[in-house]
């Protein structure tokens, strides 16, 4: 996936079995999922919630915390809109609007190459970062993902820890 600060695009693949979503109901248990992790927006403790509304799916309306700042939507339509409007403490903050430009893959026919995904097995490594997605992103979070894929991070500057991340993905 690539995000452009507005943007969202890229494939998302066809999942089944997937019952973290909603162990419940056995039809939200397959279809095209997208992870977002909100954790960087409650960094600075100025935001105390952040209100998550997107134009598809069953699930219109979610509030996260810091406690709870990871959420998995069920993309039904490639074109969806999602809309992130924080509470500070401050009262209300600017909501940021993020376009969804994806791909949906179809469930494939062969039973043999269905995939499966649990929240434990997402990683970051198939995601291919770039200089805009980085500078959004504190230090601390850019060290770690290196860190996850191997990079060796020496600088302390973010200019510069971004520049060494960047170099070692390439």
């Amino acid at each position: 996936m690539e995000f452009d600060g507005i943007t969202l695009s890229g494939n998302l693949k066809y999942v089944t079995g997937y019952t973290e979503f909603n162990g419940s109901d056995t039809e939200e248990q397959e279809g095209n999922y997208l992870a977002l992790d909100f954790a960087d927006s409650f960094t600075d403790e100025k935001v105390t919630s952040i209100e998550i509304s997107h134009t598809g799916g069953n699930q219109k309306k979610v509030t996260l915390t810091s406690g709870d700042s990871y959420l998995v939507l069920r993309v039904v339509d490639p074109d969806d809109v999602i809309t992130a409007t924080p509470t500070g403490t401050d009262g209300e903050l600017q909501p940021r609007t993020i376009y969804l430009a994806v791909t949906l893959e179809e469930k494939a026919e062969d039973e043999n190459s269905l995939s499966t995904m649990s929240l434990s097995e997402q990683t970051t490594d198939d995601i291919v970062y770039t200089q805009e997605m980085l500078e959004n992103m504190t230090v601390s979070k850019i060290k770690e993902i290196a860190e996850e894929r191997g990079y060796k991070i020496t600088k302390i500057l973010k200019a510069d820890v971004i520049s060494e991340f960047l170099s070692q993905q390439n």
